[in-house]
């Protein structure tokens, strides 16, 4: 699985991409997109356009650490991530 989210100084986000086997035989491409704040050291999206069949909804993921470049933070179901700004 691999994602890349844009997160856009209007408030906005997309994010794009795929989930599939280890050996590549099968890939599905995923997306959503929608709305994003951070508030009292938290994350909050709320999904307003995601793949037929899927729910919408807001997820509250806690911000480990901010920087210029990187952003980190521990999601709902425990996993810490990090993405990188690109330059």
């Amino acid at each position: 699985m691999y994602t890349r989210t844009a997160y856009r100084t209007n408030g906005t986000y997309e994010m794009q991409g795929a989930v599939g086997t280890t050996d590549h035989s099968f890939t599905n491409p995923i997306g959503d997109a929608g709305t994003w704040r951070v508030e009292g050291g938290y994350l909050y999206t709320t999904v307003t356009n995601q793949a037929p069949g899927r729910i919408n909804g807001e997820s509250r993921d806690q911000v480990l650490s901010l920087s210029v470049g990187r952003f980190t933070y521990r999601t709902e179901r425990g996993q810490v991530r990090t993405a990188e700004r690109e330059r």
